[in-house]
């Protein structure tokens, strides 16, 4: 038995069923036969018989040859996709009809229950035809998860090869913004003062892990509607006192805090600074919209009234509002748990970390005779030194006194 690269021969013993079994010979292989008869006795051979051809069958293919996935994230379509690459296997041992794709994946998130979650991607197939240019893509997938591919040759023989393996990190994305748009605001009284409670909805972290929730409130100028306001992302960031010297009013942060803090209640307008900056917190990293530099001195200043504590009219701005690039939670939130975010390069539409200008955090009393709304910014920290945020819808607009009824867009 013989062909081009593999010659073998033996010697059996002459019996009635005249058999004899070859092994170990390769795959989907052609070969060549002949036989010839011996004599015990002078241990000479007459002719050769006249060759046939012989082929075995196909075997498991080998595995496929330079796999590469690619986790990417499309900014028009806003949506993940995976594609995938791969060469035919040095050793197919056999004639591939086609290739087996098999994509997994897994995501651990904190969900919008405050609890941690395990999310697994039920495996999703493909077949890919052996004449095709050996690629496939897989869209509409989950972000912020962790993938891994196999894909195998498929013979003759319909059985399934070795695999190639693969992995890839499908990156964070935009937080659910319809959860956030489900927060609400309502006028409250607490003594001799009027405040807004705010409540806000925890976000599911299953698009990537939020590292701070920062609110902003907007103390409208007079006859001023939501309607009139630009979207929130575009919203030009002052501090409580520029705003409430001005009459034109304006935005300012009120408040900020990592997802760990979050509790479903915030008050608004109760005059308490978080006045201990806390060096470690995420929202040192996590800011999204920051205050431009001043470029006009500020207005003449107004004063903002808050139902007794005041008679005198003069204004309850303090001299000085710390500038704060992160506060330690107030004792009415729950304790921080720190926890170390771990995540991926991102290829989303982000906003590139800066450093200047610190946004300015203060929590100030709130004037009963002007209408205030506000909205939630929510920040997902990428790769890169970048940032994810996404923004809820404008809370209705209301005054914080007696009279709150919700004032028509």
């Amino acid at each position: 038995m013989y062909n081009n690269s593999t010659k073998k021969e033996t010697v059996q013993s002459a019996n009635q069923s005249n058999l004899y079994m070859f092994r170990d010979l390769h795959s989907a292989t052609n070969y060549k036969f002949k036989v010839a008869a011996c004599s015990e006795y002078t241990h000479q051979c007459g002719s050769w018989s006249k060759e046939i051809d012989g082929t075995t069958m196909d075997g498991v293919a080998g595995a496929p040859e330079n796999l590469t996935v690619v986790c990417k994230y499309d900014t028009i379509s806003r949506s993940s996709f995976i594609v995938i690459t791969w060469e035919p296997p040095s050793q197919p041992n056999g004639v591939i009809i086609h290739y087996n794709v098999v994509l997994e994946g897994s995501s651990v998130f904190l969900g919008d229950k405050g609890v941690w979650e395990k999310n697994t991607i039920r495996p999703l197939i493909k077949s890919v035809d052996k004449n095709s240019t050996r690629s496939v893509r897989f869209d509409l997938l989950p972000a912020n998860t962790n993938y891994s591919v196999k894909v195998s040759g498929v013979t003759r023989i319909r059985g399934a090869g070795k695999d190639a393996e693969a992995v890839c990190t499908m990156p964070p994305t935009i937080p659910d913004k319809e959860k956030l748009n489900q927060a609400n605001w309502s006028a409250v009284k607490d003594q001799d003062r009027w405040l807004m409670k705010l409540s806000i909805p925890r976000v599911s972290e299953r698009n990537g892990p939020i590292c701070c929730y920062r609110v902003f409130v907007i103390k409208l100028e007079p006859n001023q509607t939501v309607n009139d306001l630009p979207p929130p992302e575009e919203t030009k960031v002052s501090s409580y006192q520029e705003v409430h010297m001005s009459p034109k009013g304006g935005t300012y942060i009120a408040d900020m805090f990592e997802s760990n803090a979050l509790s479903n209640d915030i008050y608004l307008g109760d005059n308490v600074t978080l006045s201990e900056a806390t060096r470690n917190s995420k929202c040192k990293v996590c800011v999204g919209l920051r205050p431009s530099p001043p470029t006009t001195p500020p207005a003449p200043p107004t004063s903002p009234t808050n139902g007794g504590g005041n008679s005198s009219g003069a204004p309850i701005i303090p001299a000085e509002i710390p500038s704060l690039m992160l506060e330690t939670p107030r004792a009415k939130r729950d304790d921080v748990l720190t926890s170390t975010l771990k995540t991926t390069g991102v290829t989303v539409p982000s906003v590139a970390v800066s450093t200047p200008p610190t946004p300015t955090v203060y929590d100030g009393l709130l004037d009963i005779n002007s209408n205030y709304s506000g909205f939630i910014e929510v920040i997902v920290l990428g790769g890169n030194d970048s940032v994810i945020p996404a923004y809820s819808a404008y809370f209705v607009a209301i005054k914080p006194g007696p009279h709150n009824l919700p004032l028509s867009p």
